[in-house]
């Protein structure tokens, strides 16, 4: 009983050891100093309430002191990241905002244990789309002015969505090329049978064996 359970206590550190330990680090925020310095930053995630999101956004802006506010979301929580700055605009009452987006790539680092003992471990790394929304009450400085601001007037009120759609794509791209790298098996897919001529060439050579043994 009790090497029983020495047993399962080694299985369970083993298994801990061999657990898959990802890292990201994020990219600076890309907005000039004067609207990133004393700015508060929402930070969106795949797993985040809405409710909480914008409670705090709005009791931030609510202040008369502060003038900007930064959303940020990165990986799957990008295409959240923009839908929570829409629901965010559309309860704003307090005015006309002035919207700044950038997208940038943060670098992920993904540690799969060994597949079987005395293998290596795998090591693989990837660019992690990253969105940084800045919302502001007042106008940017003309010299600043670029395509990717708009205000909370706009018609088009978020071109950003097509942004999504691509980062959507490259996340799949990439989860596909990391199962090749990881040597995940499809056990569905059909095995490539032999050829015609491997085929024969195999059972002649059996049969000169067992003619041999004969």
């Amino acid at each position: 009983m009790q090497a029983s359970a020495e047993r399962k206590t080694e299985e369970t550190a083993l298994a801990e050891e061999q657990e898959t330990i990802q890292t990201v680090e994020i990219c600076q925020i890309p907005f000039p100093s004067q609207f990133v310095e004393n700015t508060k930053v929402v930070y969106v995630k795949k797993n985040s309430k809405f409710e909480n999101l914008h409670r705090f956004a709005s009791e931030e802006m609510k202040k008369k002191e502060t003038r900007h506010i930064i959303f940020r979301g990165y990986g799957e929580a990008c295409e959240k990241c923009i839908s929570c700055v829409e629901v965010f605009k559309r309860n704003n009452i307090s005015g006309k905002l002035y919207q700044w987006n950038k997208a940038k790539f943060s670098k992920s680092t993904t540690v799969y244990p060994p597949a079987f003992e005395g293998a290596k471990q795998k090591v693989v790394e990837k660019q992690l789309p990253t969105l940084f929304i800045l919302i502001s009450k007042d106008p940017f400085p003309e010299e600043l002015q670029c395509g990717s601001m708009q205000t909370s007037e706009d018609v088009d009120v978020f071109a950003f969505k097509r942004v999504a759609e691509a980062v959507k794509k490259r996340q799949f791209d990439q989860t596909r090329s990391i199962k090749r790298m990881t040597g995940n098996v499809n056990k569905w897919k059909r095995q490539v049978k032999e050829s015609k001529r491997a085929h024969v060439e195999k059972n002649r050579k059996g049969g000169a064996a067992k003619k041999t043994e004969e």
